[in-house]
């Protein structure tokens, strides 16, 4: 069943336009991957699906009764909570119903409402219809739900009274997807879920995703996951929707043959178009030579021809980044660690060792790819590297004349209020360049 179509939608942020006319329909009983390049507007077509932004022309149409979960890609959690706690946090119309039944509650064993045949009746009313409310919204047995959705998602039961700031970044998005299906909605909108995940985490992923009840719309540039996840494709790019059957690697087949075709088609209309100009070119000069009306307008019916074309449009390459790695080095060792131990104090006051007796020899020229499950202690290691914490046991050290680039995993070493020109003219430990004075 359809849950939410867009038709001739316009999105526009500033002055640039998103997307123009665009139409997609989602539907409620399928898993569907969102793919297409950076900046195409994948974030924004999930955020004018959940209602979050109101498209400048077009309409959207939702399904009367249809309830929407997104989880976007920045998840931000109460760090004070328990992961149980967030878990439940956004259940809030839950709370409310559950706040205004102990009121009626609290009502029933007032006296004078309970002598008061009209008041009792208004009172029994009220709460039948909040319990209907409560029912409606999945109340019954929600923390029995929410304890099996996170064990369905990977977490122990001991996990469940950690606090949030104690968690990596994997495990903080698994406890904002937790948070987004508690209420079962119906259409669940997911941006990049998969982001910071570990293997163990990636299965979990996947395996929730199959058995989920409902529609899912899923923004991941994971072949992998999109693979073994999506029964449909939906490519955003150039500002319009295709809609492909089948998983990525199927997508991937049919859009290469048509991208294939389409070039061939293009390549022969353009061949075509040249030939004609050619020709008017021709009956032009030969026009003006023999002073002839005739070669005038054969040439201009020429031109009128290929103005009727309906042009194929040449396709699209994705633009790949030319990234170039290098640096100057006093010597082989870049990083060298030795007996490294780090601990963190849990909530019971116990120490919760995260590093114990670690070895680690990085050399220049090196690429190393550091593994291991969520909160294994992999963002700990490049604190301690980049010296913003210190360990509590052994040494860590850098080797001379190196220079260190960080790429944080939640852009903490952005700065939101500068433009990306300021960003890549002053990256940090770099002066600004003065502007020229003519």
């Amino acid at each position: 069943m359809i849950a939410v179509s867009a038709s001739h939608i316009t999105v526009a942020h500033a002055s640039r336009a998103v997307f123009t006319g665009l139409d997609c329909e989602i539907h409620d009983d399928r898993v569907v991957g969102l793919v297409g390049p950076n900046g195409c507007g994948k974030t924004t077509l999930l955020r004018v699906l959940a209602g979050e932004i109101r498209p400048k022309e077009g309409t959207i149409s939702v399904r009367s009764d249809l309830s929407i979960g997104h989880l976007t890609q920045d998840v931000t959690l109460d760090p004070d909570l328990t992961t149980f706690e967030a878990a439940r946090a956004e259940s809030t119309e839950l709370a409310e119903i559950e706040q205004a039944l102990a009121r009626v509650e609290r009502r029933l064993t007032d006296s004078s409402v309970y002598d008061d045949e009209g008041a009792l009746a208004r009172t029994l009313a009220e709460q039948e219809e909040l319990l209907e409310q409560f029912e409606h919204l999945g109340g019954p047995g929600i923390e029995t739900r929410i304890r099996a959705t996170l064990h369905a998602l990977g977490f122990r039961e001991g996990d469940l009274e950690k606090r949030i700031d104690t968690l990596s970044g994997g495990q903080r998005k698994l406890v904002g997807l937790a948070a987004q299906t508690v209420r079962r909605p119906d259409l669940l909108l997911l941006d990049e879920p998969d982001n910071h995940l570990d293997l163990k985490g990636k299965r979990h992923l996947e395996q929730f995703l199959r058995d989920y009840d409902g529609g899912v719309v899923l923004v991941s540039h994971d072949r992998y996951l999109l693979d073994l996840a999506v029964d449909e494709i939906l490519e955003l790019e150039g500002g319009t929707v295709r809609r492909f059957a089948g998983n990525y690697s199927e997508y991937a087949i049919v859009k290469e043959e048509l991208r294939a075709q389409q070039e061939h088609q293009y390549a022969d209309q353009q061949k075509e178009i040249r030939r004609l100009e050619q020709s008017a070119k021709r009956l032009k000069t030969w026009g003006v030579v023999f002073d002839n009306v005739k070669f005038i307008r054969r040439a201009q019916a020429i031109e009128k021809r290929i103005e009727r074309m309906d042009k194929v449009e040449r396709p699209h390459v994705e633009r790949r980044m030319n990234l170039h790695l290098s640096g100057w080095r006093g010597s082989t060792e870049m990083v060298v660690a030795r007996d490294v131990e780090k601990s963190y104090p849990q909530s019971d006051g116990g120490p919760n060792c995260v590093l114990r007796g670690l070895d680690l020899l990085v050399r220049h020229g090196e690429r190393v790819g550091l593994v291991g499950a969520n909160g294994a202690g992999k963002s700990v290691l490049f604190r301690l590297i980049l010296e913003q914490e210190k360990p509590d046991a052994g040494t860590i050290v850098i080797g001379p004349s190196v220079r260190i680039g960080y790429y944080a995993q939640q852009h903490e070493t952005l700065d939101p209020a500068k433009t990306l020109v300021d960003t890549l003219g002053s990256p940090p430990g770099f002066p600004r360049p003065k502007p020229c004075r003519r």
